[in-house]
């Protein structure tokens, strides 16, 4: 008997997506990527992120959390396997719709700031990196989080490496 990830390949690898109980397959298929994705397994978390994109935008329109967070973590992706424009075009596509559902100081929007900051300081274009990674600092000061918390200190860091290129 398969797995309920086995079930859940399975469903992302065929054509259509089953409409019933649409919600509960894309959540078990964001996580299987999100997983895929951290083992740095890109040529299976890739497809798995696209398709559930067009599910998610057909289901809830371009204009969604879910939308923005695949967006961000498709540009990983996309950043990972050497390509870069793909990568800056989801994260600048992840921070308008951040920007617009959750307001311009929310530290979901820092996280795709810092990542598109991340992305042209490997691109060397460090003034560019180096103002959105402020951005990201300002919103993260602004937060409950501790200085300590891993996304405070990601985004100390690529504002300090776009600054001393």
């Amino acid at each position: 008997m398969a797995t309920p990830f086995e079930r859940t390949l399975r469903t992302l690898q065929a054509d259509r997506f089953r409409v019933t109980g649409a919600g509960l397959v894309l959540a078990a298929a964001c996580a299987l990527a999100g997983i895929l994705d951290g083992l740095e397994r890109w040529e299976e978390s890739e497809p798995m992120y696209r398709r559930a994109l067009v599910f998610w935008e057909t289901l809830v329109g371009p204009e969604h959390y879910e939308i923005a967070v695949l967006l961000n973590n498709l540009a990983g992706v996309c950043a990972a396997t050497a390509r870069p424009d793909e990568a800056e075009e989801l994260y600048r596509r992840a921070i308008g719709i951040k920007r617009t559902l959750l307001g311009a100081n929310h530290p979901e929007l820092a996280l795709t700031l810092t990542n598109l900051a991340s992305l042209l300081r490997d691109r060397e274009r460090f003034e560019e990196g180096r103002a959105l990674a402020t951005e990201a600092q300002h919103i993260l000061q602004g937060s409950p989080l501790p200085k300590e918390h891993p996304l405070r200190v990601y985004a100390d860091e690529v504002e300090h490496q776009c600054r001393v290129k």
